[in-house]
C-alpha cells in the first residue's frame, strides 16, 4: 500500500488538534465566559480566569522539598532537612516549600515548616503569599497562626488579590474578623472590581456579608461589568443576601 507523505502529515495534524480539543473540554479548570442561564436572577459574568490567582501548583525548578510539600510527605521533608536542604529554597516561580504546602492544602506540612522557622511572610514572583494559599484552601488554624506571627496582611499580589478576598470567598468567618481587627481594608479591590463583599455575596456567606457591611463594606461597589454584590448573590440563588444588600443600597 502506498502512503502519501503529505497525507500522513495532514492526518497526524488532525489527530493532534483533536486530542488537544478533547483535553481542553475535559480540563476541570476550564471556565466558561458566562454562567449557565436558568436561575431566577440575571446571567452573571464569570470570574476572570486569572492566571495565577489563586496560583497553580507549578513546582518547576524546585527540589525534593517542594515535591514532598506538594504531596504531604513529612518523612521526606525531615530527611531532606537533616541532609542540609534549604527550607527557603524557591521554584522557578519563586515558591518556597511553605507556600507550596499552603497551596496544596497540606496542613500538617504547613505546621511543621512553621515550627522549624520557615518564613511565613514570603512572596512568590506574582506576589502570592502563604497566607493567601492557606485561606484559599481553608487551612483556618494555619492561617490564624501566620496572622498572629505578624505576617503583612495588607500584601496584594500583582492583580490586587489580598488575604481578605481569600477569606471572604472561602467563608472563613473567624479569619475575616481577625483580618479586619488587624486593620485589613474592607473595600480593597481585586482585578475587575472584585471586593471581599462581592465574593462573600456570590458564595452565599451570609454571616460574612453582614459583618463586612457592619465594618463599612460598600454595597454599591460595582464590577467593571456593572454588577453589584446583590446582583451576584441573586444570580447564585442567595435571595435573602440579595434582599439585605438591596436594602443597604436603597438606604
Amino acid at each position: 500500500m502506498n502512503f502519501d507523505v503529505r497525507s500522513i502529515q495532514f492526518w497526524l495534524a488532525v489527530l493532534i488538534i483533536g486530542l488537544a480539543v478533547v483535553a481542553e473540554w475535559q480540563n476541570p479548570a476550564r471556565t466558561p465566559s458566562m454562567t449557565t442561564p436558568g436561575s431566577s436572577g440575571p446571567i452573571l459574568p464569570a470570574e476572570r480566569p486569572v492566571a495565577k490567582s489563586p496560583p497553580t501548583l507549578d513546582i518547576r525548578g524546585g527540589n525534593v522539598l517542594h515535591q514532598a510539600a506538594l504531596v504531604g510527605r513529612l518523612d521526606l521533608i525531615r530527611a531532606e532537612l537533616m541532609a542540609g536542604a534549604d527550607r527557603e529554597a524557591r521554584t522557578s516561580l519563586g515558591r518556597t516549600p511553605l507556600l507550596v504546602a499552603c497551596l496544596a492544602g497540606q496542613g500538617e506540612v504547613v505546621n511543621f515548616l512553621l515550627d522549624i522557622g520557615a518564613n511565613p511572610d514570603t512572596l512568590d514572583n506574582d506576589g502570592n503569599t502563604p497566607l493567601m494559599g492557606a485561606l484559599q484552601n481553608r487551612l483556618s488554624a494555619q492561617a490564624r497562626r501566620m496572622i498572629e506571627l505578624g505576617v503583612d496582611i495588607h500584601r496584594a499580589n500583582k492583580e490586587g488579590l489580598t488575604a481578605l478576598h481569600c477569606a471572604a470567598k472561602a467563608g472563613d468567618v473567624e479569619a475575616v474578623r481577625l483580618l479586619l481587627t488587624k486593620g485589613a481594608k474592607v473595600n480593597v479591590v481585586y482585578v475587575r472590581g472584585w471586593t471581599p463583599l462581592h465574593y462573600a455575596a456570590r458564595e452565599g456567606h451570609a454571616e460574612i456579608v453582614e459583618y463586612l457591611l457592619a465594618k463599612g463594606a460598600d454595597p454599591r461597589a460595582r464590577l467593571e461589568w456593572g454588577w453589584l454584590p446583590g446582583d451576584l448573590a441573586r444570580g447564585k440563588g442567595h435571595e435573602e443576601i440579595a434582599k439585605l444588600l438591596d436594602r443597604r443600597v436603597e438606604f
